[in-house]
Formats: structure tokens, C-alpha cells, sequence
């Protein structure tokens, strides 16, 4: 995936809740992330021919991470420890909060994309290119569902993504 998670979640939460002066300038990062959110659009079609599926993340990677899988007839697994925070999201909240964020907070239009691990490192050449992070989180593999671990052991997240129809 492309970029950091739970930033604009993160900012939206401290654009209605004033936040502690130690973490002002932090927050102020999140507030601009959610208010001005920059999509992948020139990654995106660099990974075109590369990635084998794609899709942005706008309703949180818990809510569609499970849609890439399904579409694609595979199940999904992944590392929550991996997930890319940002420094800011990092800095203004404990580990928890943000993690739960990276979860499930939508808005960041990050790309979460499916590559064949031996096209992996030209994938990562393309984001190098665009000056761009791109973080592997896990895997897909034969079956359905999701599956997420949090440093070895199963994680159950106590969040859930935005659902339009709830």
C-alpha cells in the first residue's frame, strides 16, 4: 500500500476536539491530511501492468480490504504491525488509537494494491520514482476472508470501516 493510514481519520477527530498543546503541531499535520487529501493518481497508473488489482482506500482498509479479496477470489492477510503511521499520527495519539485509525478511519486515498512478489521491486521503483512510501502489509493467497495478525498472534480489530448503507 501506498502512503500512511488513519491521517485524515486522525485529523477530522482533532478538527472537532481542540488538541493538548504538546501535540499541536501534530495535529495541525492531520488536520491538513483530512482537509486536502492527495490522491495516487500518476502511482496509479504506474503500477498499471504491474499490480494485479488496486483499489484507494476511502472507507478504511478493514471495510475494503475484504472487497479487494473477494473480487479477486482470495483471502487476505495481514501484519497490523506493519501498517505505515505517520510521524504526526504517531506523535499526537497512543499506539492503540492509532493503529485503530489505520484500521479503520477512511479519507486517506491511499492505494492498496496486489502485486506478484517477483514484481514487487518494480513496483517499489515506481514509488521511488514519485518520491512515494509503499509498504507491504501482507499477503493474498488461495481461499476467502481476511485474516489479521498483530506480531505473530491472531488479532481480532475492535473497529469496523465506513459502511454507507449502516
Amino acid at each position: 500500500m501506498t502512503g500512511t493510514l488513519g491521517d485524515a481519520g486522525a485529523g477530522l477527530y482533532f478538527v472537532a476536539t481542540p488538541p493538548a498543546a504538546e501535540t499541536r503541531l501534530a495535529a495541525l499535520k492531520l488536520i491538513r491530511r483530512f482537509e486536502y487529501p492527495t490522491p495516487r493518481v500518476q502511482f496509479g497508473a504506474a503500477a498499471r501492468g504491474i499490480a494485479t488489482a488496486a483499489m484507494d482506500l476511502s472507507d478504511g482498509l478493514i471495510g475494503d480490504l475484504p472487497k479487494l479479496a473477494r473480487a479477486s477470489g482470495l483471502a487476505a492477510q495481514v501484519a497490523v504491525e506493519r501498517l505505515p503511521l505517520s510521524e504526526s499520527i504517531r506523535a499526537a495519539v497512543p499506539e492503540a488509537r492509532a493503529r485503530d485509525w489505520a484500521l479503520a478511519a477512511g479519507d486517506d486515498y491511499e492505494l492498496l494494491l496486489a502485486v506478484p512478489a517477483a514484481r514487487f521491486a518494480e513496483l517499489e521503483a515506481e514509488a521511488d520514482r514519485l518520491n512515494l512510501m509503499l509498504t507491504p502489509i501482507g499477503e493474498l493467497r488461495a481461499g476467502g476472508g481476511v485474516r489479521w495478525t498483530l506480531n505473530g498472534r491472531e488479532f481480532v480489530p475492535g473497529v469496523r470501516g465506513w459502511d454507507h448503507f449502516a
